[in-house]
């Protein structure tokens, strides 16, 4: 499978678009599928994931993104937003399918992911959760 992009979604809805080429290393692991009741007779699965590391290239932290929930994040890059650290979520899109994650968020604070880090390796950026 070819990996085209990498979205990760922020605690207050946001999402950020990461392309390919940008991604230099990824891991996934520790993977639970979860039923979930949702009501009306629906129910949905997710995945969910003990750890999750994404190296990007440094040039990626530049990268302009659309947040629409807070004019605080208005004219925010990659790089800035990514200091918050609140991913909540991590979606795979190979293109003819994406696979979507939840990721593993410490208790006790709603805003910041304690198992969350973020580490300027280089010429890389680091994230962590797990």
């Amino acid at each position: 499978m070819k990996l085209k992009r990498i979205t990760l979604a922020f605690e207050n809805c946001d999402v950020a678009d990461i392309p390919a080429e940008y991604v230099t290393y990824m891991l996934i692991s520790g993977v639970t599928t979860t039923q979930i009741y949702t009501g009306a007779g629906d129910v949905e699965s997710m995945l969910e994931c003990n750890d999750c590391e994404i190296h990007i290239l440094k040039e990626a932290a530049e990268l302009k993104l659309e947040f629409d929930c807070f004019e605080e994040f208005e004219d925010m890059n990659l790089g800035k937003r990514l200091m918050y650290r609140d991913i909540v979520g991590v979606d795979l899109d190979y293109g003819n399918r994406i696979d979507s994650y939840c990721v593993n968020w410490a208790d006790g604070n709603e805003f910041v992911n304690e198992n969350m880090s973020v580490a300027d390796e280089g010429n890389e950026i680091r994230i962590s959760i797990g």
